[in-house]
């Protein structure tokens, strides 16, 4: 069986997420696709591979998601509108800041390395014991 990274995508717009999750599956991602903060700060405890979220995400936007993953070393992507500001501090955060229009070549050129260093998870040797 083939390990295939597990990639969060927080997207409250339901066209982004069709995208990311299509273009993901299609790279050989396993894309898990939530619609806000609090599931999206819910499954960075499953510590995904990488953090794919948008910037607009209602009383929360996708740097206080892009902070919960750094502390936890998982590369983040944020997509949002053209905003110098969020960007830098994106940047200042180590998260790459992409805006639309977003495209397939140009997001998983972006997440391709991200996911390249993920390593699979350990898994526990087969133990048997004798009673």
């Amino acid at each position: 069986m083939t390990w295939k990274p597990s990639v969060l995508v927080v997207a409250p717009t339901a066209s982004i997420a069709s995208k990311i999750f299509a273009w993901l599956t299609d790279a050989g991602c396993a894309p898990v696709v939530v619609a806000s903060f609090a599931a999206g700060k819910q499954y960075l405890e499953e510590h995904p591979a990488v953090l794919i979220s948008e910037v607009r995400l209602g009383e929360y936007n996708g740097l206080h998601l892009a902070l919960r993953a750094q502390v936890r070393h998982i590369p983040t992507v944020l997509v949002g509108q053209p905003d110098s500001v969020l960007e830098r501090e994106a940047a200042q955060l180590g998260a790459t800041y992409l805006a639309p229009p977003l495209d397939a070549q140009e997001l998983l050129s972006t997440v391709h390395p991200l996911v390249a260093a993920a390593t699979p998870p350990t898994t526990q040797p087969w133990r048997h014991e004798t009673v």
